[in-house]
């Protein structure tokens, strides 16, 4: 069973804790041993897995909208956090995963990571810590809500790559250079190359040359394709 500090329990040097920490004191540690005890029967194998694991995510759900709403209840979460050496930082990616480690310590890595995704879809979707089981139930379950949480990264994670790929063009554009025959002998490594080129105004531009590899991919010159 967790025991709490006692800086986060009782009034220190007769001075009364702020109203916020001393609530979510209150409040939050029978919820976190409740937690802690469904954790126990996870590891344990005991009841149904889904259910147990629903448990420990809305228990954390719960601290994470505390943390995320209150100062002085932030100060008192992390003040746990810190005691039992596990960080939580504006640069953490994952906020959901050091309260489950906080709370679940023994559970797999791979079942906290999937579980912190689920709790990150949810807050995506406005989603209160109340209405957690019910949300999780309606996509599915905890393996389906994970995919489903997965899946609506996807387009961000092309955009980024688009935006990598325009600010890459721009700068090969800035250093691209419109060459001779002779200029462009010189400019190729020996053997077989892979150009990158750009007509531009009538003329064509080399942006970037580098030795091919292999010629997977390419196909024969037909003479009797037109070009634009």
């Amino acid at each position: 069973m967790m025991r709490f500090s006692a800086k986060y329990r009782r009034p220190q040097a007769g001075k009364a804790p702020p109203p916020a920490a001393e609530q979510i004191t209150q409040l939050m540690s029978a919820k976190i041993e409740d937690a802690q005890r469904a954790a126990r029967a996870y590891e344990a194998g005991e009841g149904k897995q889904e259910q147990t694991m629903q448990t420990i995510m809305q228990c954390a759900y719960e601290l994470y909208e505390h943390m995320s709403e209150d100062e002085e209840a932030e100060a008192v979460l992390s003040g746990w956090l810190k005691e039992r050496k596990i960080r939580i930082t504006k640069n953490t990616p994952n906020k959901f995963v050091p309260l489950l480690k906080f709370i679940a310590p023994k559970i797999p890595k791979q079942t906290i990571g999937r579980s912190a995704s689920v709790l990150t879809y949810a807050t995506q979707n406005e989603v209160s810590f109340v209405e957690l089981h019910d949300f999780i139930r309606d996509n599915g379950g905890i393996v389906s809500c994970d995919k489903a949480a997965r899946e609506s990264l996807k387009p961000k994670r092309l955009q980024k790559a688009a935006q990598r790929d325009d600010e890459r063009l721009i700068q090969l554009r800035e250093q691209g250079r419109t060459l001779s025959s002779v200029e462009l002998m010189q400019t190729l490594p020996e053997g077989i190359s892979s150009c990158l080129i750009e007509k531009q105004e009538g003329k064509i531009v080399l942006l970037a040359v580098k030795a091919a590899t292999n010629v997977s991919g390419y196909a024969p010159f037909d003479t009797n394709d037109e070009f634009g």
